[in-house]
């Protein structure tokens, strides 16, 4: 599955060429994650064409009981800055 996933992001061009300012992100793989397994929303703010930041909340659980080391309960906050590269028919035909 992993294989799958890995060819359609080579496939697939999924940003649109006018997208919206705002979007709300759901990571939904960070619940597999063997060391630090949380749910995580964020608020995604599109600030140019190729910059956004993004601001995420996580709830950690203890969904996968692998690691000893991986008791960590509580939650956790990021903010990080986006750089898109330009990639597409509109990158191609630039001089």
């Amino acid at each position: 599955m992993l294989i799958a996933f890995m060819l359609m992001s080579n496939i697939v061009y999924a940003q649109n060429a006018m997208p919206g300012k705002n979007s709300i992100c759901w990571s939904p793989f960070r619940i597999a994650d063997p060391v630090n397994p949380r749910i995580e929303l964020g608020f995604e703010r599109s600030h140019s064409k190729n910059y956004a930041l993004n601001i995420s909340a996580g709830y950690m659980t203890r969904f996968f009981n692998m690691n000893a080391f991986s008791n960590y309960i509580g939650v956790r906050v990021s903010v990080e800055e986006k750089y898109f590269v330009p990639f597409g028919p509109e990158f191609s035909n630039r001089n």
